[in-house]
């Protein structure tokens, strides 16, 4: 997965990074959420943290998400709309192409469709 995505989208080791995954659900809800560093790694809508992943290390650890659906109860909704999303990397960050490489395998894990909106260049 690791080499894939720096081939495909071209990043580097030290490329600097964070998220944004975008669920499909039911017309008329956001299911936006960012996964940012601040720190730690965290998921967050808006000014809002929804989970903060490790708070004892900047690292992202094994199930992000997970731990996002669990915390938010979008699990079935998703389901229901095709387990589809699209997740925006933004340029700049704390976040690395490890991390990246890691959210992608839960997703893919996790059955979700998939589509990279790269916004790194």
């Amino acid at each position: 997965m690791l080499r894939e995505l720096r081939n495909t989208y071209l990043l580097g080791d030290d490329q600097r990074m964070h998220f944004t995954v975008v669920f499909s659900g039911d017309e008329g809800r956001d299911l936006s959420f960012g996964l940012v560093f601040i720190s730690s790694p965290c998921w967050v809508r808006g000014d809002d943290t929804i989970v903060n992943l490790n708070p004892l290390a900047p690292r992202l650890e094994p199930g992000s998400v997970r731990r996002l659906f669990e915390a938010t109860k979008i699990g079935a909704e998703v389901a229901r709309a095709g387990n589809r999303c699209t997740m925006v990397v933004h340029a700049g960050g704390h976040g690395g192409v490890e991390d990246l490489a890691r959210v992608m395998h839960e997703l893919k894990t996790a059955e979700m469709h998939v589509e990279i909106v790269d916004r790194t260049a």
